[in-house]
């Protein structure tokens, strides 16, 4: 089903902020959303979030280890889900970035959903 996407995420480091924001036209099917390039996928188990050739694994219950594409190779870090919700027209969802037990940064994710009824 296409829909209208309002995507934000916010990545705080140490006293650095910087914001990603789109509103594109997606497609949501049973438990995968994907629009510009980017895709979030869930179940009961694990998220998997990619933009592009890079992803990020995350488990519900505990940090997982990733080797994270950025481009010109691959970053080994750690990812720790510290937040996850989704209804039918939401997600959000907080997570931080680790390199040996040290947070690189922290990332908060909103996605708002909105029927679309284009061509």
């Amino acid at each position: 089903m296409q829909i209208k996407v309002h995507y934000k995420a916010i990545f705080v480091t140490d006293n650095d902020k910087d914001t990603i924001e789109y509103k594109e036209i997606g497609k949501l099917e049973k438990n995968n959303l994907s629009f510009n390039n980017i895709n979030i996928y869930y179940d009961d188990y694990k998220i998997i979030l990619k933009n592009g050739s890079s992803s990020l694994l995350f488990h519900y219950y505990k940090d997982t280890y990733n080797q994270y594409d950025v481009g010109y190779g691959k970053v080994n870090m750690t990812t720790r889900l510290l937040k996850f919700t989704k209804n039918d027209h939401t997600i959000k969802m907080k997570y931080q970035l680790l390199d040996h037990g040290d947070i690189i940064t922290t990332v908060y994710i909103l996605v708002e959903m909105i029927p679309y009824e284009g061509a």
